[in-house]
């Protein structure tokens, strides 16, 4: 994962580049609808599709 975003964000390749625990990442998981973006009309949705779909 710190591959693909380091080749994909520049910035975030500068950072772990300048303080290495930005790429100490920890992943929540909340039911739909809740969390800390809860009631949140802004935030968007990100699909990866692999092969030809």
């Amino acid at each position: 994962m710190l591959r693909h975003l380091a080749a994909t964000g520049v910035d975030f390749a500068q950072e772990v580049g300048e303080d290495p625990a930005t790429g100490e990442i920890a992943i929540a998981l909340h039911a739909y609808g809740t969390g800390p973006f809860a009631g949140t009309a802004t935030i968007r949705n990100h699909y990866l599709l692999r092969g030809g779909s």
